[in-house]
């Protein structure tokens, strides 16, 4: 971004990444500011990469608001390319960069995405940490059906400190870092509770909300439990360069199976096998856990226009298929 000149090989780079995540804010952040100056670049051939690449980027982003708020400046400078290219090819390019921005959420003149409603958030914190207190913490009930208070006043103003920091893990969905919340909730309450009682404190807290989480966003598992064990069970994207290979792909294995994946040349195939087995397909094991080894096939240029049939027909000295094995 300091040195305009190099954004047309900046460019460049994109068209030739491969991308095996959910494309989040912050990667937004950091990248339509370079989209935005792939758009006005003078080169026609820079602004053909700039909308294929980011194409293939916005059909990665899965949350609406998200596109909302960061890809919206980029449908301008898009829809001129879509619009007043010189190349048709060009053009289209464009108009379907276009599209899918639309369809992600994004807009020139549309209304902004919803805030975060910071108060109610806090508010719903507030109460939940009262609901939760220890007996001991708790004032004396004037009314049966009163909602619990807080028994000393410093408490009080403590809870209240404490329901900022609560609504701001519940708005992240950071349920699973147990240590956050203990410093979060359990280290504030100290002062009134032993330090087991104050770390279950927290943890009763943490767990509230992931129930509710879990109830709204949860997938229903609907696996056999006696298909065996699950060495990979997770969703990913999986793109190359301008090419969206796989979005949003579910995939599951089982330990003592046997896989296959059929495809035409270029549809990724052996794109999807490096990566496993280097690890960034998102959630997928590491080495440590599940040794992967891919081996690469010889076949010769001549073999290219044989069937899949045809081939294994002719023997198994024209050359050998890919193979990959999960231990």
């Amino acid at each position: 971004m300091a040195n305009p000149d190099s954004v047309p090989a900046c460019i460049k780079a994109l068209s030739s990444t491969t991308f095996v995540a959910e494309v989040t804010a912050p990667a937004l952040a950091v990248l339509v500011p370079i989209m935005l100056r792939g758009l006005n670049d003078r080169s026609m051939e820079t602004q053909r990469r700039t909308v294929v690449v980011l194409d293939n980027l916005v059909k990665l982003v899965r949350d609406p608001n998200v596109a909302a708020l960061y890809l919206s400046p980029l449908v301008e400078g898009t829809q001129k390319i879509a619009t007043g290219a010189a190349f048709p090819e060009v053009r289209a390019f464009g108009d379907a960069a276009l599209q899918t921005l639309l369809k992600a959420g994004a807009s020139k003149s549309g209304t902004p995405p919803s805030h975060r409603d910071v108060k109610g958030q806090t508010d719903d914190a507030l109460s939940t940490l009262h609901t939760l207190l220890p007996e001991e913490l708790r004032a004396p009930q004037s009314q049966t059906n009163a909602p619990p208070s807080p028994r000393y006043s410093l408490l009080k103003n403590t809870l209240e400190f404490e329901s900022n920091l609560v609504a701001d893990l519940v708005n992240v969905r950071n349920f699973s870092d147990e240590e956050t919340w203990k410093r979060c909730v359990a280290a504030f309450t100290a002062g009134w509770l032993e330090k087991d009682q104050a770390y279950a404190y927290a943890d009763s807290v943490r767990s509230h909300y992931k129930a509710i989480d879990d109830e709204k966003y949860t997938v229903v598992d609907n696996s056999d439990p006696d298909e065996g064990e699950v060495l990979c069970d997770t969703l990913f994207s999986l793109a190359y360069g301008a090419l969206l290979l796989l979005s949003h792909t579910t995939l599951r294995l089982i330990r003592g199976r046997r896989y296959g994946i059929l495809g035409t040349n270029g549809s990724g195939k052996s794109t999807l096998l490096r990566q496993l087995r280097d690890g960034k397909v998102e959630n997928f094991p590491p080495q440590s856990q599940l040794r992967t080894v891919m081996v690469e096939h010889s076949l010769q240029g001549e073999d290219g226009s044989l069937s899949i049939l045809d081939f294994i027909a002719a023997g198994a000295g024209r050359g050998r298929l890919s193979a990959y094995h999960l231990s």
